[in-house]
């Protein structure tokens, strides 16, 4: 691909139809990200200034059909489900997992994480990225010294290497302000790798964070010079080395620095569907109320002067001889119109791996086939495993560096890992799974404590003591069922046990 082709083909160039606002303090192609932000919520809002609609034939109010709202909602329904954490088993012992579970369970339960965590998720997938920062601050209470916000997307400003743009060496997160004297100025806080970070080879580990404001047209290098520091380059703990500000990016494609929202490239599709629905109902307004035309003049009264027409029920209308007054004939119909519109939001579902079967819109005789449903929902879950895969990858490097924040700010001196974990999307089939462990049993390739171990696995709950609970009730039906057989029984083993 050409210099030229890639400045003219981007995540964001799809966008460009709907306004492009460059403000002074970006480059263009930042703009055109943060731009693309504001425009995708607005999709998702269905935002009426979004799509300008036209209006054919009278003022009315467009209809704006929430497609992408049911595309990004289905994506983060399936994409992370359940999520939750677990302690690598493969590091420390059991008693150092346990430490480190009631720690980071604290932790995240504190800061709201997994709350965080769901919104964050939606709003990646409608925007293209969502970021995550780690503060650390000494001067709270023991326990409460870290915590975990989440970033606008469009306050992240990543240093890549020049060499390298896959190496980032510095991160900044920005945002506009208005000084005492009503001058628009840059606040920046940095994280930085080493002293210097351009010839960082690697063995300087150290990060560094400090806090400025800036002039707009100069603040994105990390050698600008500051108008005010607030807070000078200041190294974190020696145990943390890696920038605390974590990018998950929606759609990684090979060479972009940032995602792509679900939306993207959908956006005409979308429009199109708003315009169709709206001809629609329009078309079905005017051959409600009816289109009349006449060729002689408006109505006038006994003086000559024009009144307005009387028209309704049960009237008469009387006008010159001669002169034409009917009604147009209008569509009969509107099921061509349904069809293209039902047309292009199939096109629409299609392009975002959005089957029925994920909007629960799905035949009940292929819910309730297993195979039938799973290549239904085939297109989703490729999607949903792609988009986890990226997430839990980040995830990770973020809990791993956060026992090196425990250990910083707390002092817990404690080696073992968080990992995520996630649950599947799908809803159980418990009659499909308790007729699938009873044909194992009754076929004899398993015993009885197998299946009760599987069955409460899908919610079934059986007390400690029921394997004997179950011997002694059959031995019971056994008795009322052939009592001279237990007697027989019974005899003979006192016969066996006499003395000889």
């Amino acid at each position: 691909m050409t210099v030229s082709a890639v400045e003219k083909f981007n995540p964001y160039s799809t966008t460009t139809q709907f306004g492009l606002a460059v403000p002074p303090w970006l480059t263009e192609m930042d703009a055109r990200r943060i731009n693309a932000y504001q425009i995708y919520e607005q999709i998702y809002w269905s935002v009426p200034e979004t799509f300008e609609l036209t209006l054919r034939g009278q003022e009315d109010k467009p209809i704006y059909v929430p497609t992408g709202r049911t595309i990004v909602d289905t994506t983060n329904r399936f994409v992370c489900a359940d999520p939750a954490i677990m302690i690598d088993p493969d590091v420390g012992g059991e008693s150092e997992q346990e430490e480190m579970r009631n720690w980071m369970t604290a932790l995240l339960r504190r800061e709201r994480f997994w709350s965080q965590f769901n919104s964050n998720k939606r709003f990646g997938f409608i925007r293209g990225d969502w970021v995550w920062h780690v503060i650390g601050d000494e001067a709270k209470p023991d326990g409460r010294r870290i915590t975990i916000e989440t970033v606008d997307p469009a306050a992240y400003f990543p240093v890549t290497h020049p060499d390298n743009p896959d190496r980032i060496i510095g991160v900044h997160l920005v945002e506009q302000i208005v000084d005492d004297e009503d001058q628009v100025r840059i606040k920046r806080q940095t994280y930085r790798r080493g002293v210097d970070p351009l010839n960082n080879d690697g063995s300087d580990t150290t990060i560094y964070n400090d806090i400025a404001i800036y002039e707009m047209e100069h603040w994105q290098a990390l050698d600008d010079k500051a108008l005010i520091v607030i807070k000078p380059p200041t190294p974190l703990p020696p145990e943390i080395t890696s920038i605390p500000v974590y990018h998950i990016k929606n759609m990684v494609a090979p060479g972009d620095p940032f995602g792509s929202s679900e939306l993207r490239g959908l956006e005409r599709i979308m429009s199109a569907v708003n315009q169709a629905i709206s001809d629609e109902e329009m078309i079905l307004a005017l051959e409600g109320l009816g289109m009349y035309e006449t060729d002689g003049g408006p109505p006038r009264d006994e003086a000559g002067n024009v009144t307005d027409w009387i028209l309704g029920p049960g009237k008469v209308v009387e006008h010159q001889m001669g002169s034409k007054f009917g009604r147009v004939s209008g569509v009969t119909t509107v099921a061509p119109m349904q069809d293209h519109l039902a047309f292009l939001i199939k096109n629409l579902r299609e392009a975002s791996g959005t089957p029925d079967a994920a909007i629960s819109l799905v035949n009940v005789q292929v819910a309730e086939s297993g195979i039938a449903r799973l290549l239904s929902l085939a297109p989703m879950l490729a999607k949903a495993d792609e988009r986890e895969t990226e997430i839990a990858e980040v995830l990770m490097n973020m809990f791993f560096d956060l026992t090196a924040w425990l250990n910083a700010y707390e002092g817990l001196g404690n080696p073992c890992v968080a990992l995520p974990v996630f649950g599947d999307p799908l809803p159980e089939d418990r009659d499909a799974q308790f007729k699938e462990v009873m044909t194992i049993f009754t076929a004899g390739l398993a015993d009885a404590d197998w299946a009760r171990s599987e069955l409460s696995k899908i919610g079934y709950v059986f007390p400690e003591n029921m394997t004997q609970a179950v011997l002694t009730e059959q031995a019971a039906r056994a008795v009322a069922t052939d009592p001279f057989a237990a007697r027989a029984a019974g005899e003979l083993d006192t016969e066996e046990g006499a003395p000889q």
